[in-house]
């Protein structure tokens, strides 16, 4: 074997390499947690963690409701791919379940009280700077065709 050639510069590599630790992958981690891999939309622990406190329990008649993570992680999935409902994949459950809920927390104000509690949270620790979060319309110049101009130059008129 010639002494460049890349089995053999491959091979000293791996003999000079220290061992490294085993990494944990974080598909690996999902699917030993849920039984299913982690999508790139599913909430991380500590997103869940901050956000369990702030849904609501369940309903008082009923059925309780189904687990809120991963109709949660479905809802999610929805709003970031602009796919339709019945588009969802099957790992987090019936797409009607999360459509539903949907549509129930937007109804009731459920999304505006966990905005508001995770703004309040945010704000508390010095996360949120409120004077650079604003932007109206002063500052922003629209196109001209955006504002209801013509888009040719208006004729003359004869004056008689």
């Amino acid at each position: 074997m010639p002494k460049d050639s890349p089995t053999s510069v491959h091979s000293t590599l791996r003999a000079a390499a220290p061992e490294t630790p085993a990494r944990v992958c974080l598909t690996d981690l999902a699917i030993r947690l849920y039984g299913q891999p982690m999508g790139r939309t599913d909430l991380t622990e500590s997103q869940w963690r901050t956000l369990a406190p702030l849904l609501p329990s369940n309903p008082r008649r009923g059925h309780a409701y189904t687990d809120h993570r991963r109709v949660l992680n479905g809802i999610l999935w929805r709003l970031k791919t602009g796919a339709t409902w019945r588009d969802i994949p099957e790992r987090y459950g019936p797409w009607q379940t999360c459509h539903d809920r949907f549509v129930r927390w937007s109804r009731d104000a459920t999304w505006a009280r966990i905005l508001t509690a995770l703004q309040v949270q945010q704000d508390a620790q010095g996360h949120i700077d409120w004077e650079g979060a604003v932007a109206d319309s002063t500052h922003i110049r629209a196109h001209r065709s955006a504002t209801g101009a013509r888009k040719a130059p208006a004729k003359q008129e004869k004056r008689a």
